[in-house]
Formats: C-alpha cells, structure tokens, sequence
C-alpha cells in the first residue's frame, strides 16, 4: 500500500470519528464515550481535512514520479530492424512529414519505445542540405525543399487546411520517402543528439 493510501484510511477513519462512530464497524459511539467529545469531534474533522490534503499532494506526487519513471524506461530506438523496415508503407502520393514519422512509429514493437518525432526527420533533411530555412509572410521560419531536395522528390504543394484556408506545404514523394527510410540510422543520431 502506497503512503497515500493509507494516508486515505486515516483519514476516512477520523471522519468517522468526527461524526461519532466507530471507525472499523461504522457504529454509533455512546453518550459517554470521550469520542463523543464535542472538541475532540472538532479536532478529528480538522485532522481528517489536513489528512486528506496531505493524502491528495502525496498521491499527485506519486503519479508524477511514476509517469517520469516510465519515461525514463523508455529509450531511443537504436535502429529499426531491415525487416521493420521492409514492411514501411510508402504511398504512392506525396504525404507530409508527418505522415512519414507516423508510419516509422507504426513500426516500433511495442510502448516502451521512445516514439520518432517528425521535428527529428526535418532535423536531418535540414542538415543534409535537403531542406532549407526561409522566412515567411508571417514573420515565422518556414522549411522549404532546396534544388537537391527537389531532385529527390521533396515537393511544395498548395493544399487547403480544414477551416478552407489555403497553405502551401512540403510533401515527400515515395522517391523522397525512400531517401528517408534509407537513412534512418542517421535520424535517430540526431534524435538521441537533441534529447
């Protein structure tokens, strides 16, 4: 039993108390018990909401030393296997990064592995002289293929979003998708290198 567990118990046992019973049987206690005790009655309410504070921040902290432990457990994928790799689903239309990280977690063998984020893919592309940074309209850095990243099938693709707003995006060809898969050692370095 954890600390806030039991500190739960003691707490629905002074609250027991506090309004006059037995805390084991749920009973009334007599008249002419000292439990009965007005000021004594005060001071277990008291006690039981102090209790249960204590008991609500123990258990918050045991939740997030839990969810950080499994955090933790997790670890970067050192690699996938050729036969993981083997079974990637490239389409046959150009799809965004996004996509292509999906389809890599798609992979992975069970939950205990660090998931592949798309910012780790664009990192890479970034550095291979792939993509490039330009500014945009908006005053923010947008991403976008250089003539080598054309050459493998990195595209700009006007597309709609779902409120109707037209937006340019980078799609990746099954060419480019392939460039990707072949070089996926190389992304998880700078996975396990922006950690």
């Amino acid at each position: 039993m954890e600390d806030y567990e039991m500190m739960a118990r003691a707490k629905r046992y002074l609250e027991e108390l506090a309004a006059g019973r037995d805390p084991l049987t749920g009973d009334p206690v007599g008249e002419d018990s000292v439990i009965s005790n007005p000021r004594l009655r005060r001071c277990f309410r008291y006690a039981a909401q102090v209790l249960g504070q204590d008991a609500e921040r123990e258990e918050r902290r045991f939740l997030r030393a839990r969810a950080k432990e499994q955090r933790e457990r997790r670890v970067n994928p050192t690699s996938f296997s050729r036969e993981a790799l083997e079974r990637f689903s490239f389409s046959d239309e150009p799809i965004p990064i996004m996509q292509i990280a999906a389809r890599f977690n798609d992979l992975l063998a069970d939950d205990t592995v660090k998931k592949l984020c798309y910012r780790d893919v664009s990192a890479f592309l970034l550095d291979a002289g792939i993509l490039r940074e330009a500014g945009s309209g908006d005053g923010k850095a947008k991403r976008l293929p250089t003539p080598f990243g054309e050459s493998l099938g990195v595209l700009v693709e006007n597309r709609v979003n779902k409120a109707g707003t037209p937006y340019s995006g980078v799609v990746y060809s099954r060419s480019a998708q392939r460039f990707i898969v072949d070089n996926i050692d190389s992304i998880l370095l700078i996975a396990e290198g922006r950690e």
